[in-house]
């Protein structure tokens, strides 16, 4: 799969070809369709962040669209071809308990 990597913070990213993942249990793997450049992000990429920097190289980006391509083990709800949101600050406003 194509994507965008940082091999350490402070070096420009770059586009490669890159082995696809498996989802774990309980995850999905999506396909990317839009993804935001937030001004944290960049900080990130830049090395101007003091914080939170995980060993390269990463796909670094929190939110974004796209398409559910697999299902890992243990998910419900949600499918393969399935458009989907991610944004990993939302906060449910209720309990959601997986079924028996």
């Amino acid at each position: 799969m194509k994507a965008w990597m940082l091999d350490e913070p402070g070096k420009p990213l770059v586009l490669r070809d890159e082995p696809t993942p498996l989802p774990r249990r309980g995850a999905v793997l999506l396909r990317m369709e839009a993804v935001p450049l937030l001004s944290y992000t960049r900080s990130y990429v830049e090395g101007k962040l003091p914080y939170a920097f995980p060993p390269g190289p990463f796909s670094p980006g929190t939110d974004g669209i796209g398409i559910i391509k697999t299902v890992g083990e243990g998910v419900f709800g949600f499918r393969p071809g399935q458009r989907v949101v991610v944004h990993p600050h939302w906060v449910a406003n209720e309990a959601v308990a997986e079924p028996e």
